[in-house]
């Protein structure tokens, strides 16, 4: 009988593999476990552990602030919780504002606000307040956002809340510049500072730093631009403040570009990017990325700001942010035309076309949409008004009926001024619905516009569209999943034979 007899090196070699498999086996349990561990301490967490878990990672992670915030709604509800339910519903919609979802975050908003109107503590209500009018900043709604900032300055300011007060002040300051009026928006801004100096309060002093910047940026004096940036990064890195310094950096290195100092608008590029990196932030990645490319762009280095460009948009792509793709995609193409890469630069500006083409569709459908309502609320006031003079009208008739029975002889003088008084309301009536009729016809004329326009869109794309016979012919057994959101997709696919 032969005997196979293995070499002790290799005999040791097995032994070890088998360890190490044994040890990933025994890990991979350990992580079940503790997954299925915190799924169940999840389900029995109460609603104020879970919106402590959601106001410590809204900012750096606000999906999963989103699902807390879920979460907590539904145990608020089940605990009876008023007040934690109203808490939920805005950590909510600080979670979908840090997610873009901007209209829904105000819907929260608003559901948050109607619970704390009835809550005996006002200072929740106001920071609502504060909320609302950033998501309204961010849809350039200025003078509801204008509106609420001032609520809630009010409020913080009757019980005596100075930081929130200077807080809303800032949300003002922040409004005028938005509104581009520059003196007002100054003296915000220097009625904040002054609190925060006077409290010794560094973060926000480093915050306001930087607004009066950008509005120095905005007036064209780049002076005083630099000194009060200079101010907020110092602040700022003395605080180890990493999502502040992002900002910051990637200011600077567009001011060093405007001085054409390419070594430090580079140093601070990429200190931008390395901060963006280390709070693991892709929204504030892209922002920096999209800075460096910039610096390179300036200094006429287009094939370096074609490659960093192209890592800003892929970040984008994956976040699903159209706005930044679209900004980030014009740039591209413009650097691509400059290097003499005339092929892609094309391409990347017909895409640039097309994203923006489907954002404006979509803007546009929007912006029927709330015609559409605002035309059907105006026609009900409309009929409410109506509603109301007609019960006047029958006011009048019963006290008519009743002064008729008092004095006859005013008879003839009654029925005359009635006959005239529903004469001129018919009148008025018959106007009204003329301006009806016609405002419906004019929105009809429009929405069939604007269908018609995504309708040709759509066989234009279907044009673009690889032909099924050709994806058959060369691959029998397939299948395309393709489901337009809408009429027209954002999305094209293709096949080539190479």
């Amino acid at each position: 009988m032969a005997f196979f007899h293995l070499p002790n090196m290799l005999y040791f070699q097995l032994i070890n593999i088998l360890m190490k498999l044994i040890k990933l086996f025994l890990l991979g349990c350990l992580c079940l476990l503790s997954f299925e561990i915190q799924a169940q301490v999840d389900k029995i967490l109460s609603s104020d552990s879970l919106l402590f878990r959601a106001h410590l990672v809204y900012q750096n992670n606000p999906d999963q602030a989103f699902t807390y915030s879920k979460r907590a709604i539904e145990r608020a509800k089940l605990e009876n919780s008023e007040l934690n339910l109203g808490k939920a519903y805005d950590m909510l919609g600080v979670s979908l504002d840090y997610l873009g979802e901007l209209d829904s975050a105000l819907f929260y908003f608003d559901l948050a606000i109607d619970i704390f109107k009835t809550q005996k503590d006002p200072s929740y209500l106001a920071k609502v307040y504060t909320s609302k009018a950033n998501s309204l900043c961010l849809l350039n709604k200025n003078k509801e956002a204008l509106s609420y900032y001032v609520k809630s300055y009010d409020i913080f300011k009757s019980v005596k809340s100075g930081k929130q007060s200077a807080a809303a002040l800032m949300g003002i300051g922040n409004v005028y510049s938005t509104m581009k009026s520059y003196d007002l928006c100054l003296k915000y801004y220097d009625q904040a500072l002054s609190y925060f100096l006077e409290v010794k309060d560094s973060t926000f002093i480093s915050y306001i730093y930087t607004n009066i910047s950008e509005v120095y940026a905005s007036m064209n004096d780049v002076n005083k631009e630099l000194e009060f940036q200079r101010k907020s990064l110092s602040i700022k890195e003395k605080l180890n403040d990493d999502y502040g310094l992002v900002y910051s950096y990637s200011n600077m290195s567009g001011l060093m570009a405007k001085q054409s100092k390419e070594d430090s608008a580079l140093y601070f590029a990429n200190k931008s990017i390395e901060k963006s990196i280390k709070i693991n932030n892709q929204e504030f990645l892209t922002t920096s990325y999209k800075a460096l490319a910039d610096v390179y762009f300036h200094f006429k280095n287009y094939k370096q700001a074609v490659d960093v460009y192209g890592q800003a948009l892929n970040i984008a792509r994956k976040l699903k942010n159209s706005k930044s793709e679209s900004t980030i995609l014009k740039l591209l193409a413009n650097a691509q035309l400059l290097s003499g890469d005339y092929v892609n630069g094309s391409n990347s500006l017909l895409e640039f076309i097309d994203l923006n083409d489907s954002i404006n569709n979509i803007e546009t459908l929007k912006s029927f949409n709330e015609l559409q309502t605002q035309y059907e609320t105006d026609k009900k006031e409309k009929e409410i008004s109506l509603l109301n003079e007609r019960d006047k009208k029958r006011e009048i008739v019963i006290y008519s009926i009743i002064g008729l029975s008092l004095l006859l002889g005013l008879l003839s003088f009654v029925l005359f001024n009635r006959f005239r008084l529903k004469k001129r309301t018919a009148n008025e009536l018959e106007i009204r619905n003329n301006e009806i009729s016609n405002q419906k016809h004019i929105i009809e004329e429009k929405q069939k516009e604007i269908t018609d326009s995504i309708h040709y869109a759509k066989r234009i794309q279907n044009t673009l569209l690889a032909h099924k016979d050709f994806i058959d012919k060369f691959i029998p057994q397939n299948f395309i999943l393709f489901k337009p959101k809408d009429i027209v997709s954002g999305d094209f696919y293709w096949a080539n034979r190479t």
